[in-house]
């Protein structure tokens, strides 16, 4: 028997299914709420559901090849937030499935996250935490941060409030970005890559990871962290409040071992969840804030972004929500 499933795996739209999933399955649509055991469904779990997928609320999963092929009346990819990178949307483009995303909603709660990150790092904030949990009581000494350097790559959306929020601290702020048009008022000194990475105190990275349809493709500018690393000076600080593919587990842990990077701060990682015998946990815990891919989960934003993406797939499906 042909059914027509709508598959929902994206945990804050499955948090929030209504009135979206009733209005579905009103109109004939078989809606599976399935909730992924991390960030995403893999290729294997979404080719359970072949060939009956005709539309996919998603998290970050891996819509490839395998999964559109298998799956020929699919029309429709709605991502919860921004990165589909781990869609295949070329060939997505070339079967003549739409895919949609909320570019824009989350970017002051992701620059919001970038400035506190950095911040954090500067003055130890979290060190001192856990020296105080621990029941000592030591004088940490934190980085200066008047008149450090701090570098921000990538002037996107994210990027570009980040600058602007940064704007007034007593910092010089260096900006790198592919596209020389992507800030033209950037409040600091524009730079190229090498500069950068070779000059900055702090770099935070806003950057798209290489599967993203937005990276602009220059070769010898990528900026992920395992070309870039000879270039740091030693004892540099380091953001990634991007995608974890930009800073690759095996050039993190080379940087930390040779005290290239003294601290980091990431909010994503190269394989999420963190797994529990990572040495980033093991090895190196008293030198990284750990994020959990949160940066963007700021009240009201969350909210807006599920309605919006629900509104969208019932669109790309021909039947809108009337209210």
């Amino acid at each position: 028997m042909t059914r027509s499933i709508v598959l929902v795996s994206s945990p804050m739209a499955i948090n929030e299914p209504e009135p979206y999933v009733s209005h579905l399955r009103a109109r004939g649509y078989d809606v599976v709420l399935r909730r992924p055991e991390g960030q995403e469904l893999h290729e294997e779990q979404l080719c359970e559901y072949s060939p009956d997928l005709v539309a996919i609320y998603a998290a970050d999963d891996h819509v490839t090849r395998r999964v559109i092929d298998e799956n020929p009346r699919l029309k429709v990819v709605c991502k919860w937030g921004v990165g589909i990178d781990s869609f295949d949307w070329p060939y997505c483009k070339e079967r003549g499935i739409s895919v949609r995303n909320t570019p824009g909603v989350h970017t002051q709660a992701m620059a919001e996250a970038a400035c506190a990150y950095t911040l954090a790092l500067y003055k130890k904030i979290f060190e001192v935490d856990r020296m105080v949990r621990d029941k000592r009581w030591d004088k940490v000494r934190s980085h200066r941060f008047e008149g450090s350097t701090i570098g921000l790559v990538a002037l996107g959306n994210i990027g570009r409030r980040t600058a602007r929020m940064m704007s007034g601290w007593p910092v010089n702020l260096l900006g790198y970005d592919p596209d020389p048009e992507a800030m033209p008022d950037f409040p600091g000194r524009l730079v190229g890559r090498d500069e950068l990475f070779s000059s900055a105190d702090c770099i935070v990275i806003m950057a798209p990871p290489k599967t993203d349809p937005r990276r602009i493709h220059t070769p010898g500018r990528e900026p992920e962290l395992d070309r870039v690393l000879p270039m740091i000076r030693p004892g540099a600080l380091l953001v990634n409040v991007s995608r974890g593919a930009i800073t690759p587990l095996a050039a993190l842990i080379e940087g930390l071992e040779k005290g290239i990077i003294e601290s980091a701060a990431l909010d994503v990682y190269e394989v999420e969840p963190l797994p529990l015998e990572s040495r980033l946990r093991t090895d190196f815990a008293d030198r990284v804030i750990f994020g959990a891919h949160t940066a963007y989960n700021c009240e009201g934003v969350v909210e807006k972004i599920t309605r919006g993406t629900y509104e969208m797939l019932l669109d790309e499906l021909g039947c809108p929500l009337t209210t």
